[in-house]
């Protein structure tokens, strides 16, 4: 465990944890949510959109959109 000098908080990663002090923000472009750290964004995007990486759906795709092709991708995979 490592002890911030900006806020002093214990963190395992200090490298991680310090984006959150000068962040990137990494923006979901379903729902338009910014996030400080891309590991943040893609488990978001699985876990809130349900969008795996393989997937035929893109995860840069509005969610008006997804619903066109939501039901056509099990017939790419057939």
């Amino acid at each position: 465990m490592e002890c911030c000098k900006v806020c002093g908080k214990s963190v395992a990663n200090i490298k991680k944890h310090m984006k959150s002090h000068n962040p990137d923000k990494h923006v979901c472009h379903i729902c338009m949510i910014s996030l400080t750290r891309s590991d943040n964004l893609k488990r978001h995007i699985k876990l809130k959109h349900g969008v795996r990486e393989n997937s035929l759906i893109s995860p840069f795709m509005r969610m008006e959109h997804k619903h066109f092709l939501a039901k056509s991708e099990s017939a790419y995979l057939t």
